[in-house]
């Protein structure tokens, strides 16, 4: 019998694959052993805590950062 995490990763990786068509080509080129480490990544994020697990649309998350550099340079 698999433990947790052995499943949840086989599901990153299987998620990983199912979708590998609609990722970047980077990705697509990614050897087996590089997939397995993104799915070890994708397994260690944590989840969304308060219930939001929504994507954000890129706009927002490039206005984020844009505004976190400014910040940083001040």
């Amino acid at each position: 019998m698999k433990s947790t995490s052995e499943i949840a990763h086989l599901n990153a990786l299987a998620f990983l694959y199912d979708h590998l068509m609609d990722l970047p080509v980077w990705i697509r080129k990614l050897t087996r052993g590089q997939l397995e480490n993104i799915a070890t990544i994708i397994v260690a994020l944590p989840p969304a805590h308060d219930g939001s697990a929504e994507i954000v649309p890129m706009e927002e998350i490039e206005k984020r950062e844009v505004y976190r550099a400014i910040r940083l340079c001040n």
